[in-house]
């Protein structure tokens, strides 16, 4: 069973900054205690639930890019380590996208 450690969540720390261009809807279980803290917490900070839910996840990412765990680079399987130039790879494009262009046209 998960457990989540909400020690660090108090009124003078939990500060949420919302900056979107439209919000998403999701949708998952959790454990009914889980819930219940979420609840717990929105009523003594008076917050909604949806900006407590995002406050934890917001501080969960930045530990997570503070502890070194989410870089982007690591993260795009080495497309952006390629030893091949940009412009290299345009030239292929371009000769294998004339090449089948011109092979339909017979």
């Amino acid at each position: 069973m998960w457990r989540i450690d909400n020690s660090h969540l108090t009124e003078p720390d939990v500060s949420v900054y919302i900056l979107r261009m439209s919000d998403q809807v999701i949708s998952t279980r959790v454990d009914a205690r889980v819930a219940e803290t979420i609840t717990r917490l929105a009523v003594r900070l008076k917050l909604t639930k949806k900006a407590v839910v995002e406050a934890a996840i917001n501080r969960y990412a930045e530990t997570m890019s503070r502890a070194g765990g989410s870089d982007v680079l690591d993260q795009t399987c080495g497309a952006w380590a390629s030893k091949q130039s940009a412009a290299d790879l345009s030239a292929q494009a371009r000769r294998t996208f004339r090449s089948a262009m011109t092979r339909h046209r017979r």
